[in-house]
């Protein structure tokens, strides 16, 4: 006897849980659709926050690379600067012996 409890309660839960699913499919396929959304829109601001720290690091290394280039511009200007004072008092000295 007691197999057969066991098996009409077991159909008993069987059959409870398809008219749970039949009454309110329209809800499991919400709830499943949202569930879908959610993993797509967080995939996608993933995808976005990768892509804008890449273009930080490629910003950085840009104005890293303008600023080396000031950097070696100003060096250069600098030295240009100095050889224009040594041929200055090298052509004042010149000036210098040859008035003499």
């Amino acid at each position: 006897m007691s197999i057969k409890v066991k098996k009409q309660k077991q159909l008993m839960e069987n059959n409870k849980t398809s008219n749970f699913l039949s009454n309110n499919w329209s809800i499991i396929v919400g709830i499943l659709t949202v569930a879908f959304a959610a993993g797509g829109i967080f995939s996608e601001f993933r995808l976005m926050h990768k892509e804008i720290e890449e273009l930080k690091k490629e910003t950085d290394s840009k104005i890293n690379q303008i600023i080396d280039e000031r950097t070696r511009k100003s060096d250069w200007l600098e030295e240009q600067e100095q050889r224009i004072d040594d041929l200055e008092e090298w052509k004042a000295y010149e000036d210098g012996r040859k008035s003499k």
